[in-house]
């Protein structure tokens, strides 16, 4: 039998972490639990205060899914301008309310968001640089478009690799620039209590992270497309 995959009647609001409530914490919390095992929330807590800014999905009081996501102009190695950052963190839903559109609904109210706050402020931008962190195998880290970093079988150029430590600092994590891995802290984030069986190719993009020590991949990708020279191993990032 097929999963019900219609949206229940969502309460989602955006938060913005030095504004949220007990409850709205609480209840953040109580669906990362829910979603692994072992969660560690520490590593929660710093991803909240570090992105600042969560969209939340309640049904009847309860949460039941969240999207953490904020927009910031950055200085970054070998550019003249600030260039626009999307930083995405952890992503949940309740077990009993996945395939329902949860995580889609939560996912297009926080970019509504970054979007409503970017034509506030009015500075144009050609492109953006998307970033996220995976601690176990998704299809992020397989990707092979030109924009994106890592990819597999490529050495990521001086200029990637020094973007990469930029962003890695902007979450608070030590990167190895060479393969993009996160170093943990000793301590798991947590293993989710549903997981995909990933390809060979999502294998091999995750074979550097050690779950059991905290590792994650940062996966970073240009949208439209990546800036002039950005796959140049001679380019200068300085």
């Amino acid at each position: 039998m097929s999963r019900e995959r219609s949206t229940p009647d969502l309460d989602v609001r955006i938060v913005r972490v030095p504004q949220m409530t007990e409850d709205e914490r609480a209840a953040i919390f109580e669906i990362f639990d829910a979603s692994y095992r072992d969660a560690n929330h520490e590593y929660l807590r710093r991803s909240l205060d570090r992105i600042g800014m969560v969209s939340l999905a309640m049904v009847d009081g309860r949460g039941v899914g969240y999207a953490i996501s904020h927009a910031r102009w950055m200085e970054l190695p070998g550019f003249a301008e600030p260039q626009l950052v999307l930083l995405h963190g952890m992503r949940c839903v309740v077990p009993e309310y996945r395939h329902r559109g949860v995580g889609g609904v939560t996912n297009r109210a926080a970019d509504a968001a970054m979007k409503a706050e970017l034509e506030a402020i009015g500075r144009p931008h050609e492109r953006q640089l998307s970033c996220g962190r995976y601690g176990h195998a998704a299809r992020a880290g397989g990707r092979s478009d030109p924009g994106s970093v890592p990819r597999l079988g490529v050495r990521p150029t001086a200029w990637q690799q020094a973007v990469g430590l930029a962003v890695a600092e902007a979450y608070g994590s030590t990167l190895d620039p060479e393969t993009f891995v996160c170093i943990g802290s000793g301590t798991p984030i947590g293993y989710p209590n549903e997981e995909f069986e990933p390809t060979e190719a999502e294998r091999e993009a995750y074979a550097g992270v050690d779950r059991d020590r905290g590792d994650n991949l940062l996966v970073i990708n240009w949208v439209p497309d990546p800036p002039p020279g950005w796959n140049d191993p001679d380019r200068d990032p300085s």
